[in-house]
């Protein structure tokens, strides 16, 4: 198993430190996406029949949908990348407690799921350099708003701070993170042409998405420590409040 100690890492040590955290809580990790991700798949499953929409009215219902998916995407990210910043940082993961303190950064994280995405869509009208600036610039929004308890705005800005120097570096570690991911969802499309059933195919997607996704949040989380340690010695901080000491002293 690879090592999580607090340090700075390449690309490729970024991408295995999140999978050996994943292994370590694997089914704690699915559980916990399982049980947010549930809301949004009955709420398709009753309003649209899990198919996709077609019609004018079929919009209209699929937009609860939409609605509860933008919330339980907040928690899922929310609850993985606490906990899985309490394991890396040498800690005792408690779920029960996890769950209860992120709840009340649920409402910011679905903000700036909006803005982020509004930015990376603006930014990508504006051709392709624009887009790769802006998304590591955008890159430790969720883990701030959950780790440090920032709002929409101040989460931003600082983690455009953050990428000041190591933007090259994010958009390596996004881009092999979100290759596995590519790579691992290539078999759902031809698993759902032998599968003509909507519900199956719902199901399916959803359960890809459950075992997958928390992969990407951890990715994300092991990063932002990663610019932290770079640009503020948070490894020395860390490592002198666990000692009970200054980080000046330490």
């Amino acid at each position: 198993m690879s090592d999580t100690n607090l340090r700075v890492r390449s690309v490729s040590e970024i991408v295995d430190a999140a999978f050996s955290l994943y292994r370590r809580n694997g089914m704690q990790y699915i559980t916990l996406a399982a049980l947010a991700t549930a809301p949004s798949i009955i709420a398709s499953l009753l309003l649209n029949g899990g198919v996709q929409p077609a019609t004018a009215g079929d919009l209209g219902k699929t937009i609860p949908v939409l609605i509860i998916g933008f919330i339980t995407y907040g928690l899922t990210s929310a609850v993985i990348v606490r906990m899985g910043s309490d394991v890396y940082l040498g800690e005792t993961p408690d779920v029960a407690a996890t769950v209860r303190s992120v709840l009340p950064t649920v409402p910011a994280i679905v903000g700036a799921t909006f803005v982020t995405g509004f930015l990376l869509f603006l930014s990508a009208l504006l051709l392709l350099f624009p887009f790769f600036y802006v998304l590591p610039m955008l890159f430790a929004t969720v883990p701030i708003i959950v780790l440090e308890r920032r709002g929409v705005m101040a989460a931003v800005s600082r983690s455009a701070k953050l990428s000041d120097g190591i933007k090259l570096h994010i958009l390596g570690t996004l881009a092999l993170v979100y290759g596995i991911f590519f790579i691992l969802s290539i078999g759902i499309p031809l698993l759902m042409l032998a599968v003509d059933n909507p519900v199956v195919q719902l199901v399916v997607q959803s359960l890809f998405s459950v075992v997958a996704a928390p992969i990407v949040n951890l990715v994300v989380m092991v990063l932002y420590y990663d610019a932290r340690i770079r640009a503020e010695g948070f490894d020395v901080e860390h490592m002198a409040q666990s000692l009970g000491t200054s980080p000046a002293a330490a």
